[in-house]
């Protein structure tokens, strides 16, 4: 399956509204903010305010038999570094502690890897059952699902679902409902000041 958007399957489509693919500019920048050239076929599911590549989605591939790559992957370098910063501060566990001690939250995250498996088996390609065997049971952050090991894959899936369409900002549209971790992410950063920069650090401009 080419990374043509026309190629996908409806259902990703509309669950992730803002998917395109890169240009020539975006993939220097894509390489610059991850130190290496992106592996596989790429679409980016999420762009930030200034415009630029901030979440990718890989195209599943079994490759030469190595692992499947994550399908959401967080680009933006000033997003990550703010998530690492969550991370240190013990959030993966506290995330745990929501999912053992809060049912509705436990339940909305047991809905968005449904949901996550959903796209991930839309994408392998139908005649290729290796692939789809090894994607079944495969969670949000690329572990076994209900596993919470990586918020920068939570909160990239959630940034691929509210993602305006085709890139815009302000469209008035409501955003997918989902990622409800991702969204918890979101909500501990806008207390120090959001995901997102006031200016594009080096890594972004070419």
């Amino acid at each position: 399956m080419g990374t043509g958007l026309e190629s996908l399957p409806v259902e990703v489509r509309e669950r992730l509204p803002g998917l395109e693919s890169p240009t020539p500019t975006d993939r220097e920048v894509l390489s610059a903010q991850m130190g290496r050239q992106p592996q596989g076929e790429v679409l980016i599911s999420r762009r930030c305010p200034h415009g630029l590549p901030a979440v990718i989605m890989t195209m599943p591939s079994t490759g030469e038999g190595g692992p499947v790559p994550p399908l959401f992957w967080l680009t933006c370098p000033v997003a990550s570094s703010r998530v690492g910063t969550l991370e240190s501060r013990g959030s993966v566990s506290a995330a745990r502690d929501r999912l053992d001690s809060e049912k509705g939250f436990a339940d909305a995250f047991r809905g968005d890897e449904e949901g996550f498996s959903r796209i991930q088996l839309a994408l392998a390609p139908s005649a290729d059952p290796l692939l789809a065997d090894r994607l079944k049971g495969k969670g949000a952050a690329g572990g076994a699902a209900g596993a919470v090991k990586c918020l920068h894959a939570h909160l990239a899936y959630r940034l691929s679902l509210s993602a305006p369409t085709h890139g815009g900002y302000d469209t008035g549209e409501q955003p997918e409902e989902g990622g409800v971790i991702g969204t918890w992410c979101e909500e501990l950063l806008a207390t120090e000041g959001g995901a997102w920069c006031e200016r594009p650090p080096a890594a972004c401009v070419t």
